[in-house]
């Protein structure tokens, strides 16, 4: 039971008008009542009501809790001797004290109060004896006793067990941490919790009747908390808001309320109980949080400008690289190299992704693409270190993966390198293989892929801890291969996001196994080519020479359901028994794909070996060598053609049929390539204005648009555009979105301010960012469309037909040197034609510097004569691609500067052309 520090008037009052009353019923018509112990009495009581309220204001009640009935009795026992029948008005007095005792006292206190109480009633037997009272007076007496020792202690049992609940609930809510109010109907506070006092600096008896937006809500706030519970219904309830609160000190802090309600019989609302929470330091937190993360963002966003740009200049000089003429391996070198950086295009899209896992907000870039080029590229960025270790790497892809499926093709690619990077920096000797299938499942395409490596094995107690960021198998994995543990963490993440799950299993010793399923969508459609693939010749029997079981597996799968026969051979000595029998059969080998580099009679000695067998001799040969070993293979080895491993299906198929189509005449390792380049639109002379203020950028892009036919101005700034932006000259703006001066959205804002509803230029955005939300802020500013660096050819198509219109086709371009003319110089002056080339040597270059000063003052005159000497001497000796520039230069209007830089870039290869078929 809790001890009442203070009494409150109001409580003393029922006890003190009781007594009052008790007191007149005396006066009632009854037994006869000696007045002058009733004055005592009534005087007594008077002043006894008196004292206890006065105590209870000054806030001394708790003295009074047993003073009071002490005196009490004293007055009881005066009315006692009042009256003469126990029926007079004391005894229901009686009850008075033992009702308060049992309210507000301790259970010591109640019985020191039925022991005065007996004593008050008692007394009078043992002074006076029953001379002065009724017979019956004693047991009556000791009636009321029982009856008040009974009241007294069931009541004070019944108010301790609820005053102990109530304590317990008060002090619950008084140590609680969050503030705490009790309000009734109307709003005003009964119940202020000891948080709530702290935070205002106010009692609870200052705010009682009080309502909180008087004295606690911010002046600001007032009317919208108001608001918020003036109307409110049960049916509301809970109620959660946001309020500012004036602390003790006046700072505003800010509080989360969540209110609910009580209700009475009626179900009308009777308490509401308000909790609040401080989340000023929250929110401060959140705020500094958000600016961290908002510099996060900008830091990723100015790093993956500061990767991005560079990249785009080597991507876009490997593209341009590869629309010139280069021989088989050269070509193969650029492509490799261009494959390779969008793998690094991929890691940092990735890495920057990366931190945005925790938030959630790791996103998939879905769009059409082959999934097996996906596949071979991966393979194929690794096979330069697979073979140089000597590894075999093989890649397999099944037949019933759809030509085009839908998903997110850098990301996919991403998963797969990590994971044979994984592999073949892990394997000393053996081989890595990638299979690839794929099923239906519920409407999507299920992708099962799995890399398989002969590596060192990883213990399987360690193999979850692999998939964790910066973590590898054990400590000296980092010291002995290096990396920092971040690609199979990247790797499961992006599976999961894809719907698959990634796993893996190894043999210490023996090799590993990471298998991954993703979800995709079949698209239909035909897999885009660059040139239709000539069919396989009818009935044509095949037989694959390799020692390494994969590479066989693989060739057969491709060729297996094309061909008539496709048989195997492990070694150079068993091939040429199966030659033999299926020669002297009748049914020979029409085609023997051998693999370069086997034991024992390797593929060299096997194709010799052919050769000189005239039974032999008639079937074409198709020699797969490795990276590591094509340049080695001897140059007078007759063969019909090489394919470097891993062996990608459409390049395997597209070669045997060319080996057909030429009839078997062998191909030069270091034969160039088809070439093509890309006419002028229909509409020839657009120019396009290109603000990009990277100057290797700035010849990348106008490099490309070189080759699509469009004319390109340079400029640096946004500034410069507003300057330069003339829409009767240009056709689009191409707009760097990071400038200096003027950045492309505000360049983009006044552009479309300026046009006032009028004819629309054209702008597309070009950014090295790589967050989210950067296309939708290019849109936001005007811009029409967005291309992300590096520029790829097929997006820059892409939008340049949206929005400038025409269609660049293929047309065959002319070659550097016209062999037939030297030929005949050769035939008819062998004396001068050292001279002639010599002489070409010499006057070639001070015209081109000559060209392009002229090009730069814009003199077309100076042009015109320039380019139509340049052109004679050209035509002189055959020069025939430098010749045809010349003529273009001629013409009044021609895109000079284009043409000179072409110029330029064309007389080293023609030089060389040149003097070599001047040796002959």
């Amino acid at each position: 039971m809790v001890d009442r520090s203070t009494l409150q008037p109001r409580e003393i009052l029922p006890f003190a008008a009781a007594a009052i009353i008790g007191l007149g019923a005396i006066l009632l018509p009854g037994p006869d009542t000696d007045w002058p112990l009733f004055a005592l009495a009534a005087a007594g009581t008077v002043a006894i009501a008196i004292t206890g309220l006065v105590a209870a204001r000054i806030e001394r009640g708790r003295f009074l809790v047993l003073a009071l009935p002490l005196a009490y009795f004293v007055v009881a026992a005066l009315l006692r001797h009042s009256g003469g029948s126990a029926n007079s008005g004391f005894v229901p007095l009686v009850m008075l004290p033992i009702v308060w005792l049992a309210l507000f006292g301790t259970r010591s206190q109640l019985l020191v109060g039925l022991t005065a109480m007996a004593a008050a009633l008692l007394a009078p037997f043992l002074l006076f004896g029953e001379s002065r009272y009724p017979v019956s007076a004693g047991r009556s007496t000791l009636l009321w006793l029982v009856v008040a020792v009974l009241t007294g202690l069931a009541i004070q049992s019944l108010v301790g067990r609820v005053r102990a609940a109530s304590a317990f609930s008060a002090a619950i809510v008084d140590t609680a941490g969050s503030l705490v109010m009790v309000l009734d109907r109307r709003g005003r506070i009964q119940r202020f919790n000891h948080a709530c006092q702290q935070l205002t600096g106010r009692s609870e008896e200052e705010v009682c009747g009080l309502v909180p937006s008087e004295f606690a809500v911010a002046p600001h706030e007032v009317e919208r908390v108001d608001a918020i519970m003036r109307d409110a219904t049960p049916a509301d309830f809970p109620i959660a808001f946001e309020s500012e609160w004036l602390a003790a000190n006046g700072e505003h802090r800010l509080i989360a309320w969540s209110n609910s309600c009580l209700l009475d019989g009626d179900g009308r609302i009777e308490h509401i109980v308000a909790a609040g929470i401080d989340i000023t330091e929250r929110r401060e937190a959140l705020r500094r949080a958000m600016e961290t993360s908002r510099a996060k963002s900008e830091f990723l966003a100015n790093m993956s400008h500061e990767l991005r740009t560079p990249l785009n200049g080597v991507i876009g000089m490997l593209e341009l690289l590869m629309e010139t003429d280069l021989d088989s391996d050269q070509r193969e070198y650029a492509r490799a190299a261009t494959t390779s950086g969008d793998a690094l295009l991929g890691v940092i899209n990735d890495v920057l992704d990366f931190s945005k896992t925790e938030a959630g907000k790791l996103e998939l870039d879905e769009s059409d693409f082959d999934l097996r080029q996906v596949v071979e590229d991966s393979a194929e960025i690794l096979v330069h270190e697979a073979h140089g270790k000597g590894i075999e790497l093989t890649a397999w892809i099944d037949e019933q993966v759809p030509p085009l499926v839908r998903g997110d093709r850098v990301r996919l690619r991403q998963v797969f390198t990590n994971l044979l990077s994984n592999a073949v920096k892990f394997t000393s000797d053996g081989e890595v293989s990638v299979r690839v299938t794929a099923e239906p499942r519920d409407g999507d395409l299920l992708l099962r892929a799995s890399v398989i490596d002969t590596g060192v094995g990883i213990e399987p107690a360690r193999i979850a801890g692999l998939f964790e960021p910066f973590s590898q198998e054990d400590a000296s994995t980092t010291r002995r291969f290096g990396g920092t543990g971040l690609g199979l963490a990247i790797s499961r993440q992006l599976v999961e996001l894809m719907g698959g799950e990634l796993s893996a299993e190894s043999v210490p010793g023996e090799g590993s196994t990471f298998r991954f399923t993703a979800v995709l969508r079949a698209v239909e459609g035909s897999r885009p080519t660059r040139r239709q693939r000539a069919g396989l010749p009818d009935g044509l029997r095949v037989l694959v020479v390799d020692d390494n079981t994969t590479n066989r597996d693989i060739v057969r799968g491709y060729l297996g359901p094309r061909v008539a026969a496709c048989d195997e051979a492990e070694s150079g000595e068993d091939a040429l028994v199966m030659l033999h029998t299926a020669a002297n059969e009748g049914a020979p080998y029409a085609l023997v794909i051998i693999d370069g580099t086997m034991p024992g009679m390797d593929g060299v000695d096997l194709v010799t070996a052919i050769r000189r067998t005239p039974s032999l001799r008639s079937a074409r040969l198709l020699m797969l060598t490795s990276a590591a070993t094509h340049r080695v293979v001897p140059r007078d080895v007759e063969v019909d053609a090489h394919l470097t491993k891993p062996v990608r299906r459409a390049s395997l198929l597209e070669t045997i049929a060319e080996v057909f189509d030429r009839g078997g005449r062998p191909r030069p390792l270091a034969e160039p390539a088809p070439r093509a380049r890309r006419a002028p639109v229909a509409a020839t002379g657009k120019r396009v204005l290109v603000a990009e203020d990277n100057p290797v950028n700035q010849l990348v892009i106008q490099g490309m648009l070189a080759k699509r036919g469009y004319e390109a101005d340079l400029v640096t700034d946004g500034r410069a555009v507003l300057e330069r932006l003339d829409p009767r000259r240009h056709a689009a703006v191409l707009m760097d979105v990071q400038m200096p001066e003027l950045d492309g959205h505000e360049t983009t804002r006044r552009i479309r301010a300026a046009e006032n509803g009028g004819e629309r230029m054209p702008i597309i955005a070009m950014t090295a960012g790589a967050l989210e939300g950067d296309r939708d802020a290019a849109l936001e500013a005007g811009m029409d469309d967005y291309l992300a660096k590096p520029l790829r050819p097929e997006q820059l198509d892409a939008v340049l037909e949206r929005w400038i219109g025409g269609r660049s086709v293929p047309v065959p371009r002319e070659p550097l040197v016209d062999e037939s003319r030297i030929r005949a110089f050769r035939e008819s002056y062998p004396d001068i034609v050292d001279r002639l080339v010599a002489l070409f040597v010499d006057s070639t270059p001070p015209l081109l510097d000559e060209l392009e000063q002229a090009s730069q003052r814009d003199d077309e005159e100076a042009i015109r004569r320039l380019a139509h000497k340049l052109k004679s001497s050209c035509d002189n000796v055959g020069a025939t691609r430098m010749a045809v520039a010349c003529r273009a230069l001629e013409k009044p209007g021609s895109p000079h500067a284009r043409l000179v830089e072409e110029l330029r870039s064309t007389y080293p290869a023609t030089l060389q052309e040149l003097r070599g078929a001047a040796v002959g």
